[in-house]
């Protein structure tokens, strides 16, 4: 039975909802702060009326998400006996770690960031995103949807720390496994998902390669001012 979404300010327990962090495809991000610690948790809370395969891929983020451990992954939390009341139906959340700075989509807007990033922050992000790809794949999971919406900065000892996001679309893989599914966001797609055919962890190369041209550029490198329908043509005979 659907439940009413949690209102500003509104208490559960000992935690207060601070705000709406953003809304992703299967979830709802919300900002809880315990009353008397201080400790602020992500709330994902799934959304209403997804279909029965988007709900497997829901309950497989949380699968992933719980068994990883890497700095430059965002952690997940157990969720506060609390919070358990929260949810929008019958699906488990997913807490985890508040990262305090935003997306890197929102870095991204900045007036003074229209021509792309600093030097030291590209490199910064070029380091952190391609540790997190490589623990991902290491443990044989391909993201599938690498963007700057999906990326989040962290301050840890005055150090900004770029964290991936959102495993909704990720996939567990066997050593060799190929992918067929047409998934991610069109703009960070690589070339053999437009084409339908088989891809593995090379898709995720793609996705990163574009947003870290973006973050040099401040613009995607295939015709960034059409529609994906307009320029898969061109991307095909690169």
């Amino acid at each position: 039975m659907a439940r009413p979404a949690p209102r500003q300010n509104e208490l559960c327990g000992r935690w207060e909802m601070k705000e709406k962090l953003g809304m992703g495809g299967f979830g709802i991000v919300y900002l809880y702060q315990h009353l008397d610690t201080s400790e602020r948790i992500a709330l994902k809370l799934c959304r209403l009326g997804l279909s029965d395969k988007n709900k497997d891929r829901w309950s497989r983020e949380i699968h992933i998400m719980k068994k990883l451990n890497n700095v430059n992954v965002v952690q997940a939390r157990d969720v506060p006996e609390d919070l358990a009341s929260v949810a929008l139906n019958d699906l488990p959340l997913l807490a985890m770690e508040y990262c305090t700075r935003g997306d890197l989509r929102k870095m991204l807007n900045k007036p003074e960031n229209c021509c792309g990033l600093k030097e030291s922050e590209v490199l910064s992000l070029l380091s952190d995103i391609g540790c997190g790809v490589q623990y991902l794949h290491e443990n044989k999971i391909i993201h599938r949807d690498l963007k700057p919406e999906n990326i989040v900065l962290q301050e840890v000892d005055g150090k900004i720390v770029h964290k991936i996001i959102d495993l909704g679309y990720a996939k567990d893989l066997d050593q060799g496994s190929l992918c067929m599914s047409f998934v991610g966001t069109l703009q960070y797609l690589a070339p053999e998902v437009f084409e339908g055919k088989s891809y593995t962890v090379t898709m995720d190369y793609w996705s990163f390669g574009t947003v870290i041209f973006e973050c040099i550029c401040g613009f995607r490198p295939f015709l960034h001012h059409m529609q994906p329908v307009q320029w898969i043509s061109k991307v095909k005979s690169k």
